[in-house]
């Protein structure tokens, strides 16, 4: 018994884990990313969460199609992030600090149409700042 809950636990697990991403080339102020890209209600829900870890140049780019107000959780995920909002004209309208596991939403100040999270400081590293432009390529 205790071996079938345990299996159970672990297909659970790795069910969470095994999401499947697009990827795309992002480049802002020079600075060129491959980032796993959610465009989908399914993939945009389950975003970073039961990450343990990302790389230095890791990241995900959140794609709603349209432009809208978004709102940002922590909920399940346990890496402190920052997140760039980012307008159908592909600028960066703000860049906030996401604390891990906080279940506060954080809501884009304008409409946007996507977002890009990685590691806390990240942005502020690279010299990446509000106004700059995105560019998203094979995607």
């Amino acid at each position: 018994m205790r071996f079938i809950l345990i299996a159970c636990l672990l297909a659970l697990y790795s069910c969470q884990e095994q999401t499947e991403y697009k990827q795309a080339n992002i480049t802002i102020s020079n600075v060129l990313v491959v980032l796993d890209v959610a465009d989908t209600n399914a993939t945009i829900k389950h975003g970073l969460k039961f990450k343990e870890s990302l790389c230095t140049k890791c990241g995900m780019l959140f794609d709603w199609q349209k432009s809208r107000y978004v709102n940002f959780w922590m909920k399940d995920t346990a890496i402190p992030l920052d997140i760039a909002y980012i307008n159908e004209d592909l600028i960066i309208t703000e860049i906030i600090d996401m604390q891990p596991l906080n279940e506060n939403p954080k809501k884009s100040k304008d409409k946007v149409r996507y977002a890009i999270e990685m590691n806390n400081g990240w942005f502020a590293s690279n010299g990446i700042q509000i106004g700059d432009k995105v560019i998203i390529e094979n995607f």
